[in-house]
């Protein structure tokens, strides 16, 4: 059972520094607050689709779209646990060039 917890805690981090990373980030905003893994976000005037297509081919990261109170956007859902600090680095890097 300590493993899983383990293992949970860090995908439940991980969201968190996502979240955090791309809270500093202009034209980027969060839909909804990050309680779980799920990290819902929008890049403001953005082509999301192209955006997700553009970091899968890149292989950055497999997100997908989100529609959030009526905002459509991208979401981040941190669920393996081989996904590392340096991994969610590098989307909140890719994801500063891609808004600017």
């Amino acid at each position: 059972m300590d493993a899983f917890r383990a293992a949970n805690e860090r995908t439940l981090d991980l969201a968190q520094r996502l979240a955090q990373g791309i809270s500093t980030i202009p034209g980027i905003t969060l839909l909804a607050p990050v309680t779980l893994t799920a990290v819902c976000f929008e890049v403001e005037g953005a082509d999301h689709t192209a955006l997700l297509e553009t970091l899968a081919a890149e292989n950055v990261a497999l997100l997908g779209p989100v529609l959030v109170n009526g905002s459509r956007g991208i979401r981040a859902c941190i669920t393996n646990h081989r996904t590392s600090a340096a991994d969610i680095d590098l989307v909140v890097d890719r994801l500063r060039t891609a808004s600017v």
